[in-house]
């Protein structure tokens, strides 16, 4: 089953890549691909049927690592065909609209699932299974299910979340690369005031500045905990008009930095303090 399955995702995967330089050709919507997502999860339906797993752990890496990537690309070429049908017909107003409510429905679903995206998210495996054998799983907390999803034998409900989590990630990350490639298209921000560089410039160390930012990562900080390493990292650059250079290799100095030695983070909390200790003098000192 496990074989099986791997070739049916890369010949999938082979199928839609054709598809998608055909439909950029031709400015098609994402339709074709979804029924041929649709019939490829008909296949690996059918083969449930008639198949038994040797273990449980042959089940829980199905049903958490297999099958999720077929469900995810039907979730997020469905997002996508709404994305088009709204450019398609709609005004520029409302296909901002569009985009915010899409923005809300995925921040909604994180808020919702936070325990077991952070479980998920953290390669978490002691409650494997409870999540991903389909005799445990319960469907009563299950979202707005497609038909095909309904059937308990099929899979489980958390097969279908962390497929949510992994498109809607893709999905958020393919709008907001648009959107800056649509702001650095505007000429130089000329008659946009909002464009305006803010006038901000790190002038601390590059080493401070990339703890900082893997420290924000580790705990979630951005996007419900959605955005990586290298996203933040441009966000701070151009927020902060710095080039940070290999953060990679910086943080592997910073790994190898001697037990005891203050980091940049200590100092932080340390001029933080500092700064509550002087307001609570000079209120002292006013009474």
């Amino acid at each position: 089953m496990i074989d099986f399955t791997q070739k049916l995702h890369e010949d999938l995967l082979q199928k839609l890549e054709a598809m998608n330089e055909l439909n950029d050709s031709k400015k098609m919507t994402p339709d074709p691909q979804l029924q041929l997502i649709l019939e490829t999860i008909d296949q690996i339906k059918q083969k449930l049927k008639r198949y038994n797993f040797d273990s449980e752990e042959e089940e829980i890496y199905f049903f958490k690592n297999l099958l999720p990537e077929f469900l995810s690309l039907f979730i997020y070429y469905s997002e996508k065909a709404a994305i088009k049908c709204s450019e398609r017909i709609g005004t520029e107003q409302s296909k901002i609209e569009y985009l915010d409510q899409l923005f809300l429905k995925m921040d909604y679903f994180f808020k919702a699932n936070t325990d077991f995206f952070n479980y998920y998210r953290f390669g978490k495996t002691r409650f494997d299974n409870y999540y991903f054998l389909r005799n445990t799983s319960s469907y009563n907390d299950h979202l707005d299910l497609p038909a095909f999803m309904m059937d308990e034998s099929f899979c489980t409900i958390y097969s279908w979340k962390v497929a949510t989590i992994n498109a809607y990630a893709r999905v958020e990350k393919e709008i907001r690369f648009h959107s800056n490639e649509n702001n650095q298209s505007l000429k130089n921000g000329e008659g946009n005031p909002e464009s305006e560089s803010l006038g901000l410039e790190w002038t601390d160390s590059k080493r401070g500045l990339t703890e900082l930012i893997y420290s924000l990562q580790e705990q979630g900080c951005f996007n419900n905990g959605r955005a990586d390493v290298k996203t933040i990292t441009l966000g701070f650059e151009k927020a902060f008009s710095v080039k940070l250079g290999n953060t990679s290799s910086t943080y592997q100095q910073l790994l190898s930095r001697k037990k005891g030695t203050s980091s940049y983070l200590t100092r932080l909390q340390e001029k933080f303090e500092q700064r509550i200790n002087k307001i609570e003098e000079q209120h002292l000192r006013s009474r």
